[in-house]
């Protein structure tokens, strides 16, 4: 499966044990790093952020935490942000934890990580936000 010409791909939500599973028994885990690699964006909403990190939260198993696709390296997304998840962040060892709350998210382009939408990013473990429009280095 090729991607030539397609600009972006999105990535949908629902389950992210499912999703990775999905793609990565598929191949087209590695379809998705050619087609980033090549120039292409890749884009997800809840689950679908959720697994583009370099690991993922899977809360339909305990919760527990498995390697992401890595196109996000470093990061680790808790989507619907609303405070603490406790229970989730128990289970994440390293990376940056970014807290997206409904209808926000970040770019990742360039080294460079900048929070967009109509809610600020929380950086879970800096106890800090990320204002919309504001950029930092990415892990």
């Amino acid at each position: 499966l090729a991607l030539e010409g397609v600009g972006l791909v999105v990535l949908p939500g629902g389950s992210p044990a499912r999703l990775l599973d999905a793609l990565t028994s598929s191949g087209l885990d590695d379809v998705l790093r050619d087609h980033v690699q090549s120039g292409g964006g890749v884009m997800g909403a809840s689950a679908g952020a959720m697994v583009l990190g370099s690991w993922t939260v899977l809360p339909e198993e305990g919760p527990a935490l498995a390697p992401g696709l890595g196109l996000a390296e470093g990061v680790v997304v808790v989507p619907h942000w609303h405070g603490a998840r406790d229970e989730w962040l128990a289970v994440i060892g390293e990376g940056l934890v970014l807290g997206l709350p409904e209808e926000s998210g970040v770019i990742v382009e360039d080294g460079r990580m900048t929070a967009v939408g109509v809610r600020d990013v929380r950086l879970v473990r800096e106890r800090a936000d990320l204002s919309v429009g504001h950029t930092l280095p990415a892990p």
